[in-house]
């Protein structure tokens, strides 16, 4: 029934030289200079420099789910949601759904 397979090979790169900045997402929060989440870290903290990179990882991360945040209510308007989450909003709403309509209508 359970057949045991053998683990899969991994291959490591090994990196050599020096490091590398990495560049924030154009647009992105974490592309501040300070950062907005060292903001909130007791002054001694914000002059961290590792921990000014361990933020700029969670601010690249949360900073799409923040924006779909601040926009969730129009998921919940039929005129401005995505048009493949109509069908989910009539059944929600218990109204019956056409997908032969037009998306105009």
């Amino acid at each position: 029934m359970y057949r045991e397979r053998a683990p899969l090979p991994v291959r490591v790169p090994v990196l050599s030289g020096p490091p590398q900045a990495i560049k924030p997402a154009p647009g992105s929060l974490a592309g501040e200079p300070d950062g907005i989440y060292r903001r909130y870290l007791p002054d001694i903290f914000q002059e961290n420099d590792f921990l000014r990179r361990f933020l700029h990882i969670f601010e690249d991360i949360w900073e799409p789910l923040e924006q779909r945040q601040d926009h969730i209510a129009m998921y919940f308007d039929p005129r401005t949601c995505p048009v493949s989450f109509l069908p989910w909003l009539a059944s929600w709403l218990d109204l019956s759904f056409n997908t032969h309509w037009p998306e105009a209508r």
